[in-house]
């Protein structure tokens, strides 16, 4: 979780200011959907993205289904 939040800090929050809370979770919830969850690469995914890993993934299944 500590790497986690230290992505959101450097990633995507650091020099931003909000004036309520609802637009801090509403930015946090953005940054997790569209660009951690979708773009951002993972080391655990061998430098993926967990999109571009999951679609590898699918690509390999098909391939061995055939």
């Amino acid at each position: 979780m500590e790497s986690f939040f230290s992505k959101l800090k450097t990633e995507w929050i650091h020099g931003r200011t909000y004036a309520t809370r609802r637009q801090v979770e509403a930015d946090f919830l953005k940054y997790i959907e569209l660009f951690y969850n979708r773009q951002r690469k993972h080391q655990a995914l061998e430098y993926l993205s967990p999109v571009a890993f999951e679609q590898r993934c699918h690509k390999t299944t098909m391939t061995q289904a055939a």
